[in-house]
């Protein structure tokens, strides 16, 4: 088995929160989040992947998104299958390779997890 040992102050870390006040669509969360990342307004879910995959060969990468629970109920799930799903998929392929993590913070500050079908492990 594998140690977990991680230096979080090398860590690249990425912090987008949704507005608090708003239901928010997925096509919202695609461009805040290209913002974030500095990325073309016009870039597509898999250049915001490729983006992270390669960010995560440098080195480590923390991505948190706060206030998901403002997501519209059927759009964690879009994100999952759009986004997270593929870059895992990239991830796997090279991860005997590379020795930096990849870690994806889901916050819901309202508890609405439990509407949005998928499997979460809570905190």
């Amino acid at each position: 088995m594998r140690e977990f040992r991680l230096d979080v102050t090398t860590a690249k870390k990425i912090f987008r929160s949704l507005p608090d006040n708003r239901e928010v669509y997925i096509d919202d969360l695609w461009s805040r989040f290209r913002d974030s990342l500095q990325l073309s307004r016009t870039a597509s879910v898999g250049e915001i992947v490729n983006y992270l995959y390669n960010c995560w060969q440098d080195g480590t990468v923390i991505l948190i998104f706060d206030n998901l629970d403002q997501l519209y109920e059927t759009e964690p799930k879009k994100m999952l299958q759009e986004f997270w799903q593929n870059l895992v998929a990239m991830l796997s392929d090279r991860s005997n390779y590379c020795d930096s993590y990849f870690l994806m913070f889901l916050v819901d500050n309202c508890n609405f997890s439990e509407k949005w079908e998928i499997d979460l492990v809570t905190l």
